[in-house]
């Protein structure tokens, strides 16, 4: 689908259904301060930007590479994401979708842009880690988006929506597993706010489940000198240079490998974190990630960083055995640090590098 700036005109979609009142321009606004719950003042301050005759709005950065910034981005252009996944979801007029995302980011912002395009019956609550708790047992949800915190704590006998986006990280090997226990179709997205969303989505469960990851037809993809994936938006001159170092499948697929920016280079060999963490999800009870540490000979020594008050010698001597039996001898961490909480980003993002400048060593 090419960009079309006259059928994706922000002016011409102004209508928006909430939770079965099917609602115009500013009777979303009295609607949204009647009810005066604090999403529900979020989605006000939101619709009222969307309706002011500027044809661009503000989206913060989610600042898991750096500092978090502010962003001027076309509403047509996010009206273009909102397109593509409508086709690749299949939206209906008036199925019913659930935002459970704060409005602050991009992922909730679109949600909303979502509703107004496809014309969804959106439901919204506060944003929380019980995402499905709070709805009605006799409303059934077709689209959610979620982070995989919160589909990773969800009891199996809960009912998911119909089809489910996950996105804003990694999702863990050990959820994957556990989500092939239901029947729902759960995708995770490739995006950022650059993005202006996913641009890429891959089948998380079921008999299309797939590590590869499929773009849009009209994203073009291609690799720079570093491997890192470049991508091209139909409706920008410039192209995006991101730092994920990912495996070309094709001219719109690839595979993911992990960030430019955490790569380890021990003793000559390069692992990447995610790889590692993936592996050993199941190993460890606690938060963690790797990272790596200067090492004479090595270069660089691959460490384990745990959200953990405290850690025995006698517990890294178990646990380093378990993490010998599924891991190369390169990937197997030299050290292990601890730090009693992770610093995060506003988005719950683990900020690694704050967070390894605050841990001790634990033995």
């Amino acid at each position: 689908m090419e960009f079309n700036k006259i059928d994706l005109d922000y002016r011409n979609y102004t209508t928006l259904k909430l939770a079965g009142n099917l609602l115009h321009a500013n009777e979303i606004l009295t609607f949204c301060t009647k009810n005066g719950s604090a999403p529900y003042l979020a989605l006000r301050d939101f619709v009222e930007e969307w309706l002011h005759p500027s044809p661009y709005m503000s989206i913060m950065t989610s600042g898991s590479t750096g500092k978090p910034k502010v962003m001027e981005v076309a509403k047509n252009h996010m009206l273009w994401s909102a397109s593509q996944s409508a086709k690749y979801f299949n939206f209906q007029k008036e199925q019913s979708a659930l935002l459970s995302l704060p409005l602050t980011y991009i992922a909730g912002k679109m949600m909303v842009v979502r509703a107004f395009y496809s014309q969804l019956n959106l439901y919204i609550q506060e944003p929380k880690t019980q995402a499905l708790q709070d709805l009605p047992l006799d409303i059934t949800i077709d689209f959610a988006p979620f982070t995989p915190m919160q589909l990773d704590i969800i009891p199996k006998n809960v009912q998911l929506p119909r089809k489910v986006l996950l996105g804003g990280g990694p999702v863990s090997k050990e959820l994957e597993d556990k989500l092939q226990d239901f029947q729902e179709e759960i995708y995770h997205g490739y995006g950022m706010a650059e993005t202006l969303s996913h641009i890429a989505l891959r089948r998380v469960n079921g008999p299309k489940r797939s590590e590869i990851y499929q773009a849009f037809s009209s994203v073009k993809l291609r690799l720079d000198t570093r491997n890192c994936l470049c991508i091209q938006l139909p409706f920008q001159k410039e192209e995006i240079t991101t730092n994920d170092i990912v495996q070309m499948k094709g001219p719109h697929s690839f595979i993911w490998l992990g960030r430019i920016d955490n790569v380890i280079n021990t003793g000559g060999i390069k692992v990447f974190p995610e790889d590692i963490e993936n592996k050993i999800t199941v190993l460890i009870s606690c938060r963690f990630f790797i990272s790596s540490k200067e090492d004479a000979i090595l270069g660089e020594k691959v460490i384990l960083i745990l959200e953990k008050n405290g850690f025995t010698l006698a517990e890294w001597k178990i646990l380093k055995t378990q993490l010998q039996s599924v891991l190369s001898k390169y990937e197997v961490p030299k050290e292990v640090y601890t730090a009693n909480e992770f610093i995060e980003t506003h988005s719950g993002k683990i900020q690694r590098e704050a967070t390894l400048k605050i841990s001790q060593k634990a033995i």
